[in-house]
């Protein structure tokens, strides 16, 4: 692999994120492989996030700052200091780029980094998430949504040099919002990389193994859904959708694959809807383990909306999978209707789209672009830092 430096030197990268490379994360996957990537083409990787509890320490490249639970959403975690005592030693450091990922905690402390670096970095940062999403119930109050969400976007992403948006329903969302003219300007299109060597299959059980491990019979066709277990990915949507299938089709079943702070209120809906022999829910997995799971089922399902990266859909997709999705804006351009996936809108259409490719995994091939392979994902980052760096080294 070529490797790319700025000058004779490798590049001195700091990505930022709340939570620690390859937790089962969509976000902390993507810069987890982001860095193994960018260490191979030769490049100095640190890593600034939060601790899983109240210490702040060091682990190989890994700054792990002291946090308490947030109670804001399950999982998250804050902390009430910008300053600690790794700013110092990173500011010694002279990153060349800062690449943030998230836009609280650590984004602060990337930002006080950033004031005391007398050679100023370059400023990457990644749109990750659509916050419409992750408010709650106060998602159904417009002005949170349309007004005050993108006021806050704009406070952080106006100091980056340029914007990452991983699909172009991101960038339209961008685009298209009340954001800042030098946010737009500076907005380009990354999709965010899968790496497809822990989804090779040459160690796998066979999928009658592991339907006999999870008791489906060998036979039955499997509706897979895959992911993080939370309120914003829409599953008691999906399970309705999925009961009134049942309803007229004999040995299906749905699989749902995953931990998170939904997981026992889907176990109570499956109970209380009277289905739970037709619906496994199981235990989330080592990201390296999840290709068995992908080889039992015919369909990877999903009713979210909130989708920015669509990751799972690809990796189901990578497997041969045909995918049904909801999300029509995040997927409109990967979906072939009829081929290699098909779209719902809800009850009233859900049994005619996973009929309509429930019986495609066989015909399925694995024709995902370029562009979603970790190394050609990497690069296209390099390339931005380089092209940023250019530009400020003429400024």
């Amino acid at each position: 692999m070529k490797k790319a430096y700025w000058g004779n030197n490798p590049l001195k990268i700091l990505l930022t994120h709340e939570v620690m490379p390859d937790k089962q994360n969509g976000v902390s996957i993507s810069m987890g492989i982001l860095s193994r990537e960018l260490k191979k083409l030769g490049h100095d990787i640190r890593i600034l996030t939060l601790s899983d509890n109240t210490k702040t320490y060091k682990k190989g490249n890994i700054y792990c700052l002291s946090s308490v639970p947030a109670f804001i959403y399950p999982g998250i975690r804050t902390r009430f200091r910008k300053n600690n005592k790794f700013v110092k030693e990173l500011v010694e450091w002279e990153p060349d780029i800062i690449h943030t990922n998230s836009e609280f905690m650590t984004f602060k402390t990337a930002k006080l980094i950033y004031k005391k670096c007398k050679n100023k970095p370059v400023w990457i940062h990644t749109l990750h998430t659509d916050y419409q999403y992750y408010i709650g119930p106060l998602g159904k109050i417009p002005a949170m949504r349309y007004k005050f969400v993108p006021w806050y976007l704009n406070r952080c992403m106006i100091f980056s040099d340029a914007l990452i948006v991983p699909t172009k329903k991101t960038y339209n969302y961008i685009e298209n919002g009340k954001f800042a003219e030098k946010i737009k300007k500076n907005m380009v299109i990354i999709p965010t990389g899968i790496d497809f060597g822990e989804l090779g299959n040459e160690n796998a059980a066979s999928p009658a193994q592991t339907k006999k491990e999870l008791g489906i019979p060998e036979d039955a066709k499997v509706v897979i859904f895959l992911g993080r277990v939370s309120s914003e990915k829409n599953l008691g949507e999906l399970l309705s959708c999925f009961e009134e299938y049942v309803k007229t089709h004999e040995n299906t079943y749905m699989l749902v694959v995953g931990d998170g702070p939904y997981k026992e209120t889907l176990k109570k809906t499956v109970q209380k809807a009277g289905i739970k022999d037709r619906v496994i829910v199981h235990d989330g997995v080592p990201h390296t383990q999840i290709r068995k799971y992908y080889d039992a089922a015919d369909v990877f399902a999903s009713a979210s909306e909130s989708e920015t990266q669509g990751l799972t859909f690809y990796e189901a997709m990578y497997c041969n999978l045909p995918v049904l999705a909801k999300d029509r804006a995040c997927l409109e351009d990967a979906v072939t209707e009829g081929e290699n996936g098909a779209f719902f809108d809800g009850i009233q259409n859900f049994s005619e789209a996973l009929d309509s490719i429930i019986d495609a995994k066989k015909q399925n091939k694995n024709t995902l672009p370029e562009c979603f392979e970790s190394e050609t994902f990497a690069k296209a980052v390099v390339n931005l830092y380089e092209e940023m760096l250019e530009k400020k080294n003429k400024k």
